[in-house]
This record gives C-alpha cells, structure tokens and sequence, in this order.
C-alpha cells in the first residue's frame, strides 16, 4: 500500500445506536458527575454538607468517590482555616501586649479573659441555636478585640495606680471597678 487510499470506517467500526450522555465531565483527569442542591431556609451549609458526604459514603460503590466543588467547597476550607487563624491572632495579640508592656505577664493578664468570652459567645450561639457559620466566626473576631481592649484599659489603669503608690491589690480592685465595661 503506498498511504494513498483510505480506509473505509465501517472497516474499522461498527455503527448501532446507544443511549448515553451528550457530553462526560471530567475534574482531575477523572470521569465525574455534578450534583446540585439548594437549602431550605433555615438550613446551614454545614449539616448539609456533612449529611450529603455521609449518604454518599453510604451508598457509592468502592471505586466511586465523591468531593464538594464550589460553595461547599470553599465553606469547609474557610471554617477550617478560620480555627487556625484564630490561634495565630491570639499569638500576635500577645506578642503586640509583650511589646507594648515590656513584659511576657502582662499580655497574659490582658489575654486570660479571651477564653471565658469566647465560651460565652459559643454558649450564646447554643442558645439561640445558631450555627457556627461565617458569620458566628466574625462575631467571635470582634468578641476577641473587644474583650482584649477592655482588658488593657484594665491592666493600664491598675499600673497606673501602682505609679502612684497604691498597693498591687487594691491596684487591680480600683482597675476592676472603674474601668470594666459589660459586653
């Protein structure tokens, strides 16, 4: 044969009607079907997500695995990396306290009341029966530099009063009384 005459394509095929797809998507070189859904009002992304992942753990075979895209996706990245960033802003707020007062005790003082603010922002959420939603992590954001601000008018108004020659005690006790504010 010289590669001059074609082959006929019933030589190398066979033609019969099927039913199948228009078109196959692909994510990741792998084969992959979408599905979508909408919540109900009322309903957080969150318990959806998990209920969606749990059924599919359920009911897809061995081979088939199945991962969120889009919305879901970047919900359940965010929610994960905000516990993270939180940690590292109570770093850096105490590092800032470290330098600002010139010593590693201070920021401690100022810092210890983030924990017993942070459970009463958790406790408010279970009462109301909220989600811990985006929204929750930005309440909790504010609820942080609100008590951290009350606690250094605290810790500056009682080493003010030390200055001034007042005992350590009665110091924190004045601090206490006069410059808390309710949140």
């Amino acid at each position: 044969d010289d590669g001059q005459r074609m082959v006929p394509l019933n030589a190398v095929t066979s033609w019969h009607p099927v039913i199948g797809p228009q078109a196959v998507n692909h994510i990741n070189q792998f084969t992959s079907v979408t599905m979508f859904f909408n919540l109900k009002p009322g309903y957080a992304i969150g318990p959806a997500t998990q209920f969606v992942q749990q059924t599919a753990k359920q009911i897809l075979p061995p081979g088939i695995q199945g991962a969120l895209q889009g919305e879901a996706l970047t919900f359940q990245n965010t929610v994960s990396d905000l516990a993270i960033l939180m940690l590292v802003a109570v770093f850096v707020m105490y590092v800032i306290l470290a330098i600002l007062y010139e010593s590693y005790l201070h920021p401690i003082t100022v810092l210890s009341s983030l924990p017993v603010a942070l459970l009463g922002g958790l406790l408010t959420l279970w009462l109301f029966g909220a989600e811990a939603s985006l929204y929750a992590y930005i309440g909790m954001f504010m609820l942080m530099g609100i008590v951290k601000k009350n606690g250094i008018m605290i810790v500056d108004f009682a080493e003010q009063r030390v200055r001034q020659g007042i005992a350590d005690d009665q110091a924190i006790h004045d601090a206490s009384m006069e410059r808390f504010r309710p949140i």
